[in-house]
């Protein structure tokens, strides 16, 4: 006879496995608005490149030149890569050069996850997560063109130390004419909850810096989703990984669940529009679940779940996708997207370096 606390137990784990099956649907409006195209696995790296992975953010500098940052805080570097499109796939994919990021301050941490190139001034724009247990602050580096740091920009409350989540912190990038947009990976504490298993106040913020008041004018609360699978081993995490900007009010928002003891099936990736519209400006607001029921979040919705490509990709794999660009545009005129995995330099288990590359039809 089975105990009542194990029939409890059972009952919750066949509950969250139930949620895991019928959440994160595609709404059918959207289901032909992002379309899978091609996929290349990075196996072979030229002896100039034996250290390339760790991939964590791509930016699109011409139709096919674009620029990597890879997260190695212990040797923080860039490349430039050729990926050439054609007919709708990858025509030729080709490491070019290697970049070594120079006049560094030595009092910063640089784990690196986001690169922008900032096309007006010819410049590079990235985004750190510093490390918080040893009180190194998240910030934002400008980089000259020839990869010189040329200023580091820290915010003031609420994203202090005390208030940040390790590991969490500036992840999406993307510049503006007059500013740039960020997102922490993870809820700042007094803001919210990290994601669980089940629907959670897990709220970040997007927000823009003005160049011209050295300011944050613009904050929107985006509540991250729950963590999609079940994990087998005592870890789990989901957070936001990059944002591009469609329009004023628009952005393309990619979302990254882990739950560790599935091997390479660990990773669910989402990409969601998230529409900032009519929610409310929280620049100002010092703590997000203290006025939780004053705020009206962006909206979010699904546009595409990474999962339904697997058959169709080469490994038959979703990695752990954290970068995304816009791409060439297509011969039907439509943009193009290219995303790029964090292998992690196969420190946890075995990864791939994937390139994702996707039509848009927004």
């Amino acid at each position: 006879m089975v105990k009542p606390i194990y029939k409890i137990l059972l009952s919750v784990i066949s509950l969250i496995s139930l949620l895991s099956c019928t959440a994160f649907k595609v709404d059918s409006k959207n289901n032909d608005l992002i379309t899978y195209l091609d996929d290349f696995v990075i196996t072979e790296n030229p002896e100039d490149f034996n250290d390339f992975g760790g991939i964590s953010g791509i930016d699109q500098i011409n139709d096919s030149t674009y620029i990597l940052v890879a997260d190695s805080p212990t040797n923080p570097r860039l490349y430039s890569i050729r990926l050439k499109v054609e007919n709708k796939k990858f025509n030729e994919v080709e490491l070019l050069r290697k970049h070594q990021l120079q006049n560094l301050d030595n009092n910063k941490f640089y784990d690196l996850e986001s690169i922008r190139y900032g096309e007006a001034n010819n410049n590079y724009w990235l985004s750190s997560e510093g490390n918080i247990k040893q009180k190194q602050p998240a910030f934002i580096a400008k980089l000259s063109t020839n990869f010189k740091a040329v200023e580091h920009i820290e915010f003031k409350p609420p994203y202090t130390i005390e208030n940040s989540q390790h590991n969490g912190m500036f992840e999406g990038l993307d510049i503006a004419k007059d500013g740039f947009w960020f997102a922490n990976e993870l809820p700042l504490k007094t803001d919210g909850n990290k994601p669980r298993l089940v629907d959670n106040y897990s709220p970040v913020r997007l927000a823009f810096y003005n160049f011209k008041t050295k300011n944050i004018s613009n904050a929107y609360a985006v509540n991250l989703s729950r963590v999609k699978k079940i994990p087998l081993l005592p870890y789990f995490v989901n957070g936001v990984t990059e944002i591009l900007q469609l329009s004023e009010t628009n952005f393309l928002w990619l979302e990254r669940s882990y739950s560790a003891g599935h091997k390479s099936k660990g990773n669910n990736v989402f990409l969601w529009l998230v529409t900032t519209k009519n929610a409310t400006n929280v620049a100002k607001v010092k703590s997000l679940k203290n006025h939780k029921s004053k705020i009206k979040p962006a909206k979010k919705e699904l546009l595409f779940d990474f999962n339904s490509i697997k058959p169709q990709l080469k490994q038959n794999i979703v990695d752990n996708i954290e970068g995304i660009s816009f791409g060439p545009q297509l011969s039907n005129g439509n943009r193009s997207l290219i995303l790029v995995s964090d292998n992690n330099f196969n420190s946890f288990a075995p990864q791939i370096n994937q390139l994702i590359l996707l039509e848009l039809k927004l």
